[in-house]
């Protein structure tokens, strides 16, 4: 278990969502931001962080997803200088689907936002994270279970 730092994801693109969780405060926040805001935002908190994670991009034949953008592969090779540079251990780069446990329990967490789809997947890879790896505040686990029960 994380004894202190913020756990963070980002989901890459533009706008990227990310959000962050102190496991130890049980302190959440979440939002939306371009390249160089992220970078800015995610500099700071990297400074007290635990670990960070984000959604791999990944072009395959035949998938058409890549349309010319490049903002996801910027945004990762941000995300890795930016953790290189803190001494952030890279936590997770995970595929799309990874993120479905979170998103059955965004709400009951209340960490889910309407209209702001990225920050929604940036907290449901976080939260399956969480869970995944028993990082996630009891108080925050027994809303889950709340919820299942």
């Amino acid at each position: 278990m994380t004894e202190n730092g913020y756990l963070i994801w980002v989901d890459p693109g533009a706008p990227s969502g990310w959000a962050c969780l102190s496991p130890l405060a049980c302190h959440f926040e979440s939002g939306e931001l371009h390249l160089l805001a992220l970078g800015e935002l995610l500099s700071r908190r990297l400074e007290a962080a635990a670990g960070i994670g984000w959604e791999q991009f990944t072009i395959r034949p035949g998938s058409g997803r890549y349309t010319g953008d490049t903002s996801a592969p910027e945004t990762i090779g941000m995300l890795r200088w930016l953790a290189y540079k803190h001494s952030v251990p890279v936590i997770g780069e995970v595929q799309p689907g990874d993120r479905s446990l979170g998103e059955k329990h965004l709400a009951a967490v209340g960490w889910r936002k309407p209209g702001l789809e990225d920050a929604n997947v940036a907290a449901a890879h976080l939260l399956s994270y969480c869970i995944g790896s028993r990082q996630l505040p009891a108080v925050l686990m027994s809303k889950i279970l709340g919820k299942l029960g």
